[in-house]
Order: C-alpha cells, then structure tokens, then sequence
C-alpha cells in the first residue's frame, strides 16, 4: 500500500476545517468533515481549535485508503529511541488485524514527532472502529487505547466514506 503523501500542511488544514465545522461547542469527540474529494476525521474538544487529539484520518472518498497520522508523546518517544539504541526497529500493528504496518516517522514544526501510515478502509480495524470510536494500536511490545465514543457516528461516517462503493 502506497502513501497517500499528503502534505503536513492539508492534514492541518483539514485538521482545522473540521474541528471549526464542528456543532457541539466544547465536547471531546472525533469530527468528521468532507469536501467534494476528501474526508477527514480529528478528534477535538472544541469547534474553531487547531488543538486536536493524536490522531487524524485523511482519505480520498471511496479510494479504499485511509492515510493516518500519530502524534509521538514521550513515552512512544522513549520506546522508540530504545530500540535504536539497540539497533533494532519498532513494530508497529493497528490491532485486531493490520500486523507490521509500514510507517514513517516525521518532524512536524506544528506538533513534534509523528508517525505516519496508511490502512485499508475495509480492514477489521477500521471497521471496529466505525463502530466503536475506539482504537487499539501496539507499538513494539506496548498496546495502548486511544478514542472515545462520543462521535463515533463521525467515525463510522469517515470510514463509509473512505470505503470503496
């Protein structure tokens, strides 16, 4: 699977678009927007803020493809310069069912460190989320969680509209 390689600078913008779309004032949900050719999907506690959770989804519509950015916090951070002090190479899986993701790993002068990959929109693991609003992801040896339910119908909204018709 290829890099959908959209700029930094549009997945901020739709960052930014669809949390200044968003109606329900100062809640913390995933908000979805979509213009005539792509979809996006943030997570955000407010409408009109560039101040969004560590995921956002970006796709063309019904491309199949979903391009996915992870904001690094320290402890993935650590991990990771751990495993190059040993000269080894974090895995990384979007769980139940997307196992050694391939990813990369950029600067962004907007939000640090981020890892940046792509997944399959009928893929069990953007299925699940649609429903849920959850995710689960492992990097190296550590699962975490991350999401909420609130907005889950803007999750499952993104992901019809990434799905291929």
């Amino acid at each position: 699977m290829t890099l959908l390689r959209l700029p930094v600078s549009l997945m901020v913008f739709y960052a930014v678009l669809s949390s200044a779309r968003a109606q329900n004032g100062d809640d913390d949900r995933w908000r979805y927007d979509a213009s005539e050719d792509m979809a996006s999907l943030v997570r955000a506690a407010s409408e009109g803020t560039d101040l969004v959770g560590r995921f956002a989804f970006n796709c063309r519509l019904h491309s199949g493809e979903v391009e996915a950015t992870l904001l690094l916090d320290k402890a993935d951070l650590a991990e990771i310069g751990e495993l190059i002090k040993r000269d080894d190479y974090p895995a990384f899986e979007m769980l139940p069912d997307q196992k050694g993701v391939d990813f990369k790993i950029e600067s962004s002068p907007m939000y640090g460190w981020i890892l940046i990959f792509n997944v399959d929109a009928a893929s069990e693991f953007m299925r699940s989320f649609g429903r849920s609003g959850e995710l689960r992801y492992r990097l190296d040896k550590t699962s975490r969680r991350y999401g909420t339910t609130a907005g889950k119908t803007d999750a499952a909204a993104f992901v019809e509209a990434c799905s291929k018709t």
